[in-house]
């Protein structure tokens, strides 16, 4: 039957006013900017800031009133702000900040909601060129600068698992992210530089403990047009909430906990082993942000334009089908008479 694409056009036209409203001339939106009264000053402005912790409020004003009076201090922090920002900026240009943010529009317009896992640390990797001159010849080596940096990346909807009785993202008490590897995949990511345990890697890889529950050329969103991407053979859960302590015992040291029974933690499990358990490093937060189109109450899913404008386009490809087959005069309202 014929199918008209009403809802792509919305999503196509919302995205791109966003996208046109939040990043004027492909500039992330944001600006860091000193506070007038700032609860530090850096150490090597003025030899005593570094006291500033144990000062009151009135002090602290009292003192920052006293060094814009020694040093243009207005000037120093601005200056330092605005450095900090180019550093930001130059992060997220580098992590491709904009395209993952746009993935996570696009899924946000669509089904209502959008998620972004931040912070995600990444290896970056830089090449370095140095001349040397032998004879009057120039001779270049190449080498490689590797960096760790902050990154935001898009998570789909698709891929997320939360805990089943949360109202929303505070209500939260645990959340699974699902992703799929390829064997390639699994060697290159999971190595021992990143924490992760490669023996037990290395027996998931030998006994081939592929993914279950779901057949191999089937998506995992279930709304992708495209059957061309397979889904890989392995399955990565990643793990963040609170556990017991003794959920944990032999994987990790809880020592530190002393008798708190509840355990912020991070755990990975390739196919049925546990190759990573870690305490979480950000105090039982979660990193994952979700944004909405239209928040829905009880729910920790939104509704998007693909929900809202659902009727509207079964009763446009209805109207249009019976109008290609020739059927109209039938789709319209029928009057019958009884002429007695």
């Amino acid at each position: 039957p014929p199918f008209v694409a009403l809802t792509r056009r919305e999503v196509s036209n919302a995205h791109i006013k966003i996208n046109a409203m939040l990043f004027k001339n492909g500039e992330i939106p944001f600006t860091i900017q000193p506070s007038r009264y700032p609860r530090f000053v850096p150490s090597d402005v003025h030899q005593f800031a570094q006291g500033m912790a144990e000062m009151s409020d009135r002090e602290r004003q009292q003192y920052i009133n006293e060094l814009r009076k020694e040093l243009p201090l207005d000037e120093i922090l601005a200056d330092r702000a605005a450095n900090i920002e180019d550093r930001i900026r130059d992060i997220l240009d580098k992590t491709r900040f904009t395209t993952e943010i746009s993935k996570a529009i696009h899924e946000l317009i669509l089904h209502g909601t959008g998620v972004m896992k931040s912070p995600v640390l990444q290896r970056r990797n830089y090449p370095v060129y140095k001349g040397r001159y032998a004879n009057r010849l120039q001779r270049i080596e190449s080498a490689i600068e590797q960096e760790l940096i902050p990154a935001a990346k898009f998570v789909s909807i698709f891929d997320l698992y939360p805990s089943p009785e949360a109202e929303n993202v505070n209500d939260l008490s645990y959340l699974i992210e699902r992703r799929q590897l390829s064997s390639v995949q699994v060697r290159q990511l999971l190595t021992e530089d990143a924490g992760y345990d490669p023996e037990a890697v290395s027996d998931v890889l030998d006994r081939r403990v592929y993914s279950t529950g779901t057949e191999i050329s089937k998506p995992l969103n279930p709304h992708q047009e495209s059957y061309g991407e397979e889904e890989k053979e392995y399955e990565l859960l990643e793990f963040w909430g609170m556990l017991d302590a003794d959920d944990v015992t032999g994987f990790m040291d809880t020592s530190e906990f002393g008798n708190l029974n509840l355990i912020p933690v991070c755990i990975h499990v390739l196919g049925d082993r546990t190759i990573k358990a870690t305490i979480s490093p950000y105090d039982g937060m979660l990193p994952y942000h979700f944004g909405y189109w239209q928040q829905v109450p009880h729910s920790i899913w939104g509704d998007g334009i693909f929900w809202s404008i659902r009727d509207i386009q079964s009763l446009l490809n209805f109207a249009m089908a019976m109008y290609v087959e020739g059927k109209q005069l039938a789709s319209a309202p029928q009057i019958a008479v009884d002429p007695s």
